[in-house]
């Protein structure tokens, strides 16, 4: 455990010590693996596909408040419905339909309006 004077700025542990006690701690070992794979694709690292992407801490905090905590578990919802959430405009409708055309999914009325299952 790392401990911190009252003040910010000052740690009871040097920077050295601070460096060399975080590179023992233990590390997941799927993260290591998803890190090291996506090094060697030369690819940015993404720990989580189902993550929501980044909308704001209003909307994040609404869609939470319903239950939505993974970008997957907008597929049930309508985009009518989280609209009138707080938080919730065009912009943030926008962000998470281009994340979850990206990860194969959509909202229920776009896959209504596609014919889509």
């Amino acid at each position: 455990m790392i401990i911190v004077d009252d003040r910010a700025d000052q740690f009871l542990l040097s920077p050295d010590e601070l460096a060399g006690a975080l590179a023992e701690m233990p590390r997941c070992p799927d993260a290591e693996r998803a890190l090291d794979n996506a090094r060697a694709l030369g690819q940015p690292a993404r720990m989580n596909d189902d993550a929501l992407p980044k909308i704001g801490a209003p909307a994040t905090r609404a869609l939470a408040s319903i239950g939505v905590t993974r970008l997957s578990q907008l597929a049930s919802h309508r985009t009518h419905n989280l609209s009138a959430l707080h938080g919730f405009g065009p912009r943030t409708i926008t962000i998470l339909r281009e994340a979850m055309r990206d990860a194969g999914i959509s909202f229920l009325d776009d896959a209504a309006a596609t014919g889509s299952p």
